[in-house]
C-alpha cells in the first residue's frame, strides 16, 4: 500500500456518525484509518456496485500498519484492536467485523449504508479531507471533533459551525479552547468563539465557532454578531484571550494591525 498521500475524503455525514458514537479516541483514529486503508484499494466505488454487493470491499490490515499509521505506538500487544471489535461492533457500520493471527490482523466488510455515504463525497456533497498524519495527532476527541469540522470547512468564504454544550462552561472550557489552539495552529487560521443562550432553548446555551484567515470574505458586521450577553473568545496558535465581541480591531489574525482589520475584510470582499 502506497502511504506517501496520508489523505482521505470522509463524507461528513459519517464522519458525524462516527463522532456522535460515543467511542475512544485510539478506536476512532484506527476507524477512521481502516476508511483510508479501504480507499488505497479503490474499495469506495462512485457506481452501486459495492453498496449493493458489500462482501466484494472485504478488507483486512495488520494492526501495526494501521498504528504506524494513527497511533497508538509502542505497544505490540492487541489491544486497540480488541477495543474496537468491543466498541463499534453494534454500532451498525459492518457487517463482519474479527480478529485473526492471535488478535493481530483485523478483517472487515463495511455495510451498505457506509458505502452509500461514502459514494456521496463524488457528488460534490459535504466532505472533509483529513490529513492521518494531523488525525494521529488528536489526542483527544473534543480536539479531533474540532478538527474534522475546521476540515469540512476549509474553502468556505465564511467559515462557521456550532456544537452544544454538553456540560458546564467551567468544566468544559480549558479542554474546548486548548483543543481548538492545536487546530487553528494546524490549519494556519484563528477562531472567534461564541458561547451563547440558546432563546429556544431551556436555559441552554452554545458554541459558535468562526475562522478567520487571509483568504475568508467576511462582511465586518456579520464576523463581529453575536446574541445579546454572548461571551466571546480569540484563539490563535499563540494566544487564548476573551475580547470584546463589537470591536472589530480585536478580531485580528497573526501578522496583521488591529487596526488593519476592517480595511482587510472589506478588501477581501471586493477580491
Amino acid at each position: 500500500m502506497d502511504t506517501q498521500n496520508t489523505q482521505i475524503s470522509i463524507t461528513f455525514e459519517l464522519l458525524e456518525r462516527i463522532l456522535a458514537a460515543g467511542l475512544s479516541i485510539a478506536t476512532t483514529r484506527i476507524l477512521i484509518c481502516m476508511i483510508y486503508v479501504q480507499d488505497r484499494e479503490a474499495l469506495w466505488s462512485t457506481d452501486d456496485r459495492f453498496m449493493q454487493n458489500p462482501e466484494e470491499a472485504k478488507m483486512w490490515a495488520f494492526g501495526t500498519e494501521l498504528r504506524s499509521l494513527v497511533g497508538p505506538t509502542g505497544s505490540n500487544n492487541a489491544r486497540s484492536l480488541k477495543n474496537l471489535v468491543s466498541e463499534v461492533g453494534n454500532r451498525g457500520l459492518f457487517d463482519e467485523l474479527f480478529l485473526t493471527d492471535r488478535n493481530s490482523r483485523i478483517h472487515w466488510q463495511f455495510n451498505r449504508s457506509v458505502h452509500e455515504l461514502m459514494a456521496l463525497r463524488w457528488l460534490g456533497q459535504n466532505f472533509a479531507l483529513l490529513d492521518l498524519e494531523k488525525v494521529r495527532a488528536c489526542g483527544s476527541m473534543t480536539t479531533l471533533d474540532l478538527y474534522c469540522r475546521v476540515r469540512n470547512l476549509r474553502n468556505h468564504p465564511i467559515p462557521e459551525f456550532e456544537m452544544p454544550l454538553e456540560a458546564r462552561w467551567c468544566d468544559h472550557r480549558k479542554k474546548f479552547l486548548l483543543g481548538l489552539q492545536k487546530i487553528v495552529a494546524m490549519e494556519n487560521t484563528t477562531a472567534f468563539v461564541g458561547l451563547e443562550w440558546i432563546r429556544r432553548g431551556n436555559n441552554r446555551r452554545r458554541i459558535l465557532v468562526r475562522l478567520r484567515n487571509e483568504t475568508t470574505t467576511w462582511y465586518p458586521n456579520k464576523l463581529r454578531y453575536w446574541s445579546f450577553n454572548a461571551r466571546v473568545f480569540r484563539v490563535s496558535d499563540s494566544e487564548i484571550t476573551e475580547i470584546d465581541s463589537r470591536d472589530l480591531r480585536r478580531y485580528v489574525i497573526p501578522g496583521e494591525m488591529p487596526d488593519q482589520v476592517e480595511t482587510n475584510l472589506k478588501r477581501n470582499l471586493a477580491s
